[in-house]
């Protein structure tokens, strides 16, 4: 059965627009590869690191949200350390529960999904 997944991605400074792209299409290619589905891809731009990390001092940010089976998560992560334009990668599983959360219009509360981080399987 298949969980679903955020990975936050980096991709070197150095990239630009379409090697981001390129590069994320390789990312999806990986996750269908492994019967995977890719949900939702959100490019969040270059930001600075807090420090620099291996002579960068920023990257590309790209979040994905996708649904895989959980054995399949430690193959993925070992596929994008081979990879050479994937400069660092987190995944964690997501699990949507529904939680109140107070609307500034009323006082009234509404329920709505949020992410919360979980284990791998």
């Amino acid at each position: 059965m298949n969980k679903t997944y955020e990975g936050l991605f980096i991709f070197p400074e150095s990239f630009k627009d379409d090697a981001v792209d390129a590069a994320v299409e390789r990312v999806r290619a990986e996750i269908e590869k492994q019967k995977g589905s890719v949900r939702e891809v959100t490019k969040l731009g270059k930001r600075g690191f807090a420090r620099p990390l291996k002579k960068q001092l920023s990257g590309s940010y790209v979040r994905l949200v996708f649904e895989i089976e959980p054995d399949k998560i430690v193959l993925l992560r070992a596929r994008y350390r081979l990879m050479e334009d994937v400069f660092r990668v987190q995944i964690v599983r997501v699990e949507e529960t529904l939680i109140a959360v107070p609307q500034s219009t009323g006082g009234a509360e509404e329920k709505k999904p949020v992410a919360v981080a979980g284990k791998d399987s």
